[in-house]
């Protein structure tokens, strides 16, 4: 069993794996309304997703979802880390966005700063490793979702 973990590096013990989540994407046809009616039955759970969904299918649903998996099926597609960003910033959306799937320990500062704020890791990975990969560097130059400045402008 996987745990989660946020961007702090702290585990989270209550929570819905995301294999018990409601999947929607790209490869069927969405249908809004079932949807839905699966939401208001499991009101604590979310949707996962890969990162080939497209932002306009999610966009109607976004207001009532607490929670969206994105799903890395390797960790070189890097689809989801650009499905984060615009929900994160596009979308506004407030809920818990996870990262699970086939990404490496190394990307979780990336995963970070694209809106993710939790992830689901392997049982076998210690936190102390988890928490040392969340924040690799004391400040980055680019904006991102966690931070809307640049360097330079923070600076200014």
């Amino acid at each position: 069993m996987p745990k989660l973990v946020d961007t702090n590096g702290q585990l989270l013990t209550d929570f819905v794996p995301s294999s018990g989540l409601t999947r929607i994407g790209s490869e069927q046809p969405i249908k809004e309304d079932a949807i839905r009616a699966t939401l208001s039955d499991h009101p604590n759970d979310g949707v996962i997703v890969t990162g080939d969904t497209s932002i306009d299918v999610l966009a109607s649903l976004l207001p009532e979802l607490k929670l969206i998996a994105i799903e890395f099926p390797s960790f070189m597609d890097g689809r989801g880390f650009s499905l984060a960003q615009q929900i994160s910033t596009s979308e506004n959306f407030t809920g818990e966005l996870r990262a699970c799937g086939s990404f490496m320990l190394d990307q979780l500062d990336y995963l970070k700063r694209c809106g993710f704020n939790s992830f689901e890791i392997e049982d076998s990975v210690s936190l102390a490793s988890v928490e040392k990969l969340l924040s690799p560097f004391s400040d980055h130059y680019q904006a991102s979702a966690t931070q809307s400045q640049p360097l330079f402008r923070r600076r200014a």
